[in-house]
């Protein structure tokens, strides 16, 4: 009985234990069957604690409980977001053109918003284009690339004739965009987002290839910190708002 009395105090604690667990963890809408069981049959053992089945059932359950439930936790845990893209090159003999960034600059006096690409792949991209993009009434037209060789990055300019006036400012026209939206919808979005596609072939030229993105931009974290750059702070680098992200979507080969 002594030994029956020492047992039940172990099992005691072990379910304290649990209930602060589970006051921590996420309930799991999967595991509450279980829970109300463990509960149940901790009852019948203080009533009737000579039943070494029930005995081993609860332990056996609560230790499962115990272990399992943080562990599945810990397995579905938000990744860290990156920007390689879900679907990689079937084969390693393929380029690979990835939107690795896009610049705000300054050409010739004049803003300047190129796109870079970055072939990512293992052979060498030739005739990449990325394909024109509509903003409301105006269209945006991109440089074209003979070549990007393994490894290599190259800054696509855009081209835009915008009221009369070429001009390279891509992030402008998308800032004027997100304000007409938010205007015509009374909104206060902060973030517009545009899809973007390169088309490229490889060495041989014996297939095409597409590589689908979605570029986000967001003028006013871009403004503030060009406005802190301008001041000249020295602990900026630590305090910058993201201004841009690009989702890779998918890569097509034909």
């Amino acid at each position: 009985m002594t030994g029956h009395g020492t047992l039940r105090r172990v099992i005691g604690v072990l379910l304290e234990i649990w209930g602060g667990i589970r006051l921590v963890v996420d309930a799991l809408e999967s595991i509450n069957a279980t829970k109300a069981y463990v509960a149940s049959s901790y009852a019948q053992l203080i009533a009737a604690p000579s039943s070494r089945t029930l005995t081993v059932a609860v332990i056996a359950t609560g230790t499962v409980l115990l272990v399992a439930e943080p562990i599945k936790k810990w397995w579905q845990r938000p990744r860290e977001q990156s920007d390689i893209a879900p679907v990689e090159p079937a084969a390693i003999s393929e380029p690979c053109i990835y939107f690795a960034e896009v610049l705000d600059k300054t050409d010739l006096y004049l803003p300047a918003s190129p796109l870079v690409l970055e072939n990512r792949g293992h052979d060498v991209a030739h005739g990449v284009q990325i394909l024109p993009v509509t903003l409301g009434h105006v269209e945006v037209k991109f440089d074209y690339v003979d070549t990007i060789a393994v490894g290599d990055k190259v800054e696509v300019i855009p081209r835009i004739n915008y009221e009369g006036a070429a001009i390279n400012n891509f992030l402008g026209l998308l800032k004027k965009e997100l304000e007409d939206k938010n205007k015509a919808q009374a909104a206060t979005e902060q973030w517009i987002a545009v899809p973007l596609t390169v088309v490229y072939k490889n060495r041989s030229r014996s297939h095409n290839f597409e590589t689908l993105a979605e570029l986000s931009y967001c003028p006013i974290n871009r403004d503030v910190n060009s406005r802190a750059e301008g001041h000249g702070w020295k602990d900026w680098p630590h305090q910058s708002f993201p201004w841009f992200k690009i989702d890779h979507r998918e890569f097509k080969k034909t």
